[in-house]
């Protein structure tokens, strides 16, 4: 019974008490604080990163409606994706350097008619088309992972008119 009474003659003390608040508070709003600042860097690091890889696929899209339709010219495609330039250069992302598995290229011709006899574009019967496509996996900063979730896929397609060489 002592005990009681004794921690009963202390608790009107907590009360007026307010040394160690500011640290409690800051214990508890820090972890979000940081969740909140790393997410955002996580997220605008991955759109960086697709936005440079989307300017690649756009760029060797380009290249190759340059080019013939029957050139064998995936390698060039690639490099001018990845690298900017036919040969050499530096990765426009740093962890993106394995063109076999990520890029592709497919042509593709279009009828070169609305239905109804009225051509869509200047040329032939049929429109060749080129279609550069990058899936590549994100390489995280590591914030994803600390909330359990898998690292996204950015996906890029880009498609052109091919008509010939300039």
């Amino acid at each position: 019974m002592t005990v009681i009474n004794a921690l009963k003659g202390q608790i009107p003390d907590f009360k007026k008490d307010e040394q160690g608040v500011a640290m409690i508070e800051m214990a508890v709003v820090l972890p979000v604080l940081l969740a909140i600042g790393l997410g955002v860097m996580e997220f605008g690091n991955a759109i960086y990163c697709k936005h440079l890889i989307t300017n690649g696929v756009r760029d060797g899209a380009r290249y190759a409606a340059g080019r013939p339709a029957d050139c064998a010219c995936d390698t060039d495609i690639k490099n001018i994706a990845m690298k900017g330039v036919l040969s050499g250069g530096a990765w426009r992302v740093s962890w993106w350097d394995d063109p076999a598995t990520e890029i592709t290229v497919a042509y593709a011709t279009v009828t070169n008619d609305d239905g109804s006899g009225n051509k869509l574009y200047r040329g032939g019967a049929t429109i060749p088309i080129v279609t550069v496509t990058a899936t590549v996996p994100y390489q995280q900063l590591g914030f994803l992972a600390f909330f359990g979730l898998a690292a996204p896929t950015l996906s890029v397609s880009h498609q052109e008119r091919v008509f010939g060489v300039r």
